[in-house]
């Protein structure tokens, strides 16, 4: 077994040097593990990430969707991994011990394990009571203690036959086309012309029953307010005239799906993640006015270092690997519909220089916000 900094580097050369990855230095978190070493590679459709810090290794698949909307951790000891914190027993007298948290579909889960595939490949991997396999709607996460490679092979490809039976959602686009958000000056409320012609707005408040924060008890940050009715815009319609990216600026749960039922006169909190308070933004931020460009680049992706990324439609410019958010309600993946960015100019920072996407669902009226961040 591998139990010094010596040993952490040799199990990610060995990895490196099996499966052809790259190597990279890192300081990365677990609980009360540092990381020092990441080996990023790919095998057989999956793209992965390695993370070594003695005397385990997670393997994290960020490449993974299915439609079911599940959560949960398979491990004996109830130890929790990167991905998530398992609360409860998923379901009596069944031998794998499956962990749950309460607010995911307890029969989509039980479907899923009890696949007979499925439940072959986890029983398959063999695992103690120190390793930890946690999987959700988009990534796969297996925490490992073994620096044996032919332990390690098997499990790669079990791992790999587990992705490529279940691996279902591609990256949907609401628009082709894209648009440039431009966040102008503030709006002066004294003039006429600004309550008349302004027709996307940054900023501001919802006056009536605004959305609460679960965390922080405050409401949600209204980041932008885009009418779809604009003439100018060639998209389709979302099933309300404006489409609102709302997320909470001070809470840590950010960089997990923020889930919001819309309609003409309402929007509803329908999914939110607990976690920690660390910001203490202002209520609302100031109102400004947005302009909207036709981007010629249309979808492309990786704009230029000197480039704004706030943008309406088109692909998103992912920070980390594609995560793509599950509807709750009909279970389906969402739809890209824009992002924004950190933006000092406009006093809003999503994490450490990251953005915040929007996708939508709008069979079911639902909008999700998360952020990626370096």
């Amino acid at each position: 077994m591998f139990f010094d900094k010596s040993k952490s580097e040799n199990i990610a050369s060995l990895i490196s040097r099996e499966f052809g990855g790259k190597i990279e230095k890192c300081n990365a978190s677990f609980g009360l593990k540092t990381c020092k070493y990441c080996v990023k590679l790919e095998y057989d459709n999956m793209k992965m990430e390695v993370y070594v810090f003695y005397p385990y290794f997670e393997i994290w698949i960020k490449n993974f969707h299915i439609k079911e909307d599940v959560l949960f951790s398979i491990n004996q000891s109830k130890a929790s991994s990167g991905l998530m914190l398992p609360v409860k027993r998923a379901f009596k007298n069944y031998d794998i011990p499956v962990f749950t948290n309460s607010a995911y579909n307890i029969e989509a889960l039980k479907k899923f394990c009890m696949n007979s595939e499925n439940e072959k490949d986890i029983i398959n991997l063999k695992m103690s009571n120190e390793e930890v396999l946690s999987i959700s709607s988009s990534q796969i996460v297996m925490r490992n203690k073994s620096d044996d490679i032919n332990l390690i092979r098997e499990r790669f490809a079990i791992l790999s036959s587990f992705f490529n039976r279940n691996n279902e959602q591609e990256l949907k686009l609401f628009s082709k086309s894209s648009y440039r958000i431009v966040i102008g000056s503030p709006l002066d409320h004294s003039i006429k012309r600004d309550q008349n012609i302004v027709r996307h707005t940054f900023g501001g408040v919802m006056e009536d029953n605004p959305p609460q924060c679960i965390n922080c008890h405050r409401p949600l940050h209204f980041l932008a307010k885009i009418d779809m009715e604009d003439p100018k815009l060639k998209t389709k319609a979302i099933g309300t005239r404006f489409l609102y990216i709302i997320t909470c600026l001070n809470c840590e749960h950010s960089s997990v799906p923020l889930f919001i039922e819309y309609s003409d006169k309402m929007l509803r909190v329908i999914r939110q993640e607990k976690g920690e308070t660390f910001n203490n933004f202002p209520a609302f931020l100031e109102k400004r006015e947005i302009t909207l460009i036709k981007d010629p680049k249309s979808t492309a992706r990786g704009i230029e270092f000197n480039e704004s990324r706030h943008k309406l439609g088109g692909s998103p410019d992912w920070i980390q690997s594609d995560e793509i958010p599950v509807c709750p309600k009909c279970n389906k993946g969402m739809q890209f519909i824009a992002q924004l960015e950190t933006d000092n100019n406009v006093d809003i920072q999503f994490g450490d220089n990251g953005i915040l996407y929007a996708f939508i669902c709008i069979k079911c009226k639902v909008i999700a916000t998360f952020m990626q961040y370096h």
